[in-house]
């Protein structure tokens, strides 16, 4: 009987059976992204594939837990880069540039036509 290498090739699947996994994708959602100071924002991760393990630069700090929280008090725009990691060690990033954009608060300014007055006296307010 004269074996092929079609036989060794199906006897070799059979034992050892090749185990596909799909590859991690990295993916995350905001509850705001875009605010004024200070401004609070929390992180839900959205990756596809059994990921096991993370890691965020929300731009003020760092974080390996699957769905963080950050504190933003300066104005500016952060970058928000998550990594993610599979059981195999397989990973993907997911970088997203000025993700979050922090506003200054509004500061009113107006002058009156005179610092004091007296009971009923009309004052004039100039913006």
């Amino acid at each position: 009987m004269e074996i092929s290498r079609l036989d060794i090739t199906l006897f070799f699947a059979a034992l050892f059976p090749l185990l596909i996994y799909s590859q991690p994708v990295a993916d995350f959602n905001v509850n705001v992204s875009s605010g004024c100071s200070p401004m609070v924002v929390s992180f839900t991760d959205a990756s596809t594939s059994d990921v096991v393990q993370w890691k965020w630069n929300l731009g003020t700090s760092v974080s390996n837990l699957q769905n963080p929280g950050a504190f933003y008090q300066a104005p500016g725009q952060y970058d928000i880069t998550l990594i993610v990691f599979d059981a195999q060690g397989n990973s993907d990033t997911l970088l997203r540039e000025n993700y979050i954009v922090v506003n200054g608060n509004p500061t009113a300014q107006f002058t009156v036509n005179q610092q004091n007055a007296c009971a009923n006296e009309l004052l004039s307010f100039t913006d």
